[in-house]
């Protein structure tokens, strides 16, 4: 299928780091701002994180935007934003407020990714209902989006400070269904797409649906289409230097997701890359299969993690290296230099 193109839009790279790991907060914090620093040097556009309450799932970033205030400090260039915020657990008004700051800061440059969230002891901790999530979503975006408009709040005329309406052009949904992408489509929100199925193994299936449902929802506006999609890639010499490393680097991530029932413990280590939909292997066989996928998807920007688990630093400074130099160019994604 051949999709509507925007011609001053071409594809491009981000960095999608998870914030995991099991070592000392401050090192994993550290180590993740250096990635990106090189990331930006690299000629990558954009760096993306995502928020965890508790530790949930090994992540330890439940405050996004004063990390990225911090890293912007250090990075000039490069754009950053999270993957998702959980705004259910949010109060809409304050988050409009952290976020109209820190992209002051950043001189216009937050890519502000929202979502529903998939923890139930995270809601319930937190006081909130998780059978709720998707409908407080809906009402938590529409009062974002009405502060970031600069609408009155109350009879006495409160309105958001500082002003930032350049931000709603830099909104984006995270979805997992229909209604989601229709959604994301209609409040003219970018479309995030997540690396694994829910519940595991490939998403192509049913991103090829939403991305879909997407553009027929933007109608004639479809050329303008914002789709990131997240990818766990890990570039090696070959295939079987890749699995040694990985199988290394996510044994404590294994463990959490045996745990929560996420894995099988008898899953073999195939089974769980497949489950996990980790690319992986000399960088022409990822080029290969990322062509394929972009092709079905039709994706604007590619969300690539190059440090699942416990990856150590300096293998994923090398693996986010080679995906600068080895794979974007045969994707045709330039560079952001």
């Amino acid at each position: 299928m051949s999709w509507p193109v925007n011609n001053e839009i071409r594809p491009s790279v981000g960095l999608f780091l998870q914030m995991d790991g099991i070592g000392e907060v401050a090192t994993t914090y550290q180590e993740a701002i250096e990635l990106i620093v090189a990331a930006e040097a690299a000629g990558y556009h954009s760096a993306r994180v995502t928020q965890h309450h508790f530790g949930e799932r090994n992540g330890w970033l439940p405050s996004p935007l004063p990390f990225l205030a911090a890293v912007g400090q250090r990075a000039r260039r490069i754009h950053l934003g999270t993957v998702v915020v959980t705004i259910p657990l949010e109060q809409p008004f304050r988050l409009a407020e952290d976020a109209a700051v820190t992209d002051l800061l950043l001189d216009g440059r937050l890519e502000l990714g929202l979502g529903s969230g998939l923890g139930p002891e995270i809601f319930a901790t937190l006081g909130q209902d998780f059978e709720r999530r998707r409908e407080n979503t809906a009402s938590g975006v529409d009062l974002l989006l009405s502060a970031l408009r600069g609408e009155p709040q109350n009879e006495q005329g409160t309105r958001l400070q500082p002003p930032n309406p350049a931000l709603l052009e830099r909104l984006w949904l995270a979805v997992m269904s229909d209604d989601g992408a229709r959604r994301a489509a209609n409040l003219n929100l970018g479309l995030l797409l997540g690396r694994v199925e829910h519940g595991g193994w490939s998403p192509v299936a049913n991103q090829i649906r939403t991305t879909q449902l997407y553009r027929e929802t933007l109608g004639p506006l479809a050329y303008q289409a914002r789709i990131a999609a997240g990818r766990t890639i890990y570039p090696a010499d070959d295939k079987e230097t890749a699995q040694r490393d990985l199988a290394e680097a996510l044994q404590p991530l294994i463990v959490a997701y045996v745990k929560s029932g996420f894995v099988p413990a008898d899953a073999p280590f195939s089974d769980i890359l497949g489950r996990l939909h980790i690319i992986h292997g000399h960088p022409d066989e990822i080029v290969q299969q990322l062509a394929a996928e972009q092709a079905a998807i039709g994706w604007t920007e590619l969300l690539v993690q190059v440090d699942p688990g416990n990856m150590p630093h300096q293998k994923a400074l090398r693996a986010m290296e080679r995906v600068a130099t080895e794979i974007m160019p045969k994707l045709a994604i330039p560079a952001h230099i």
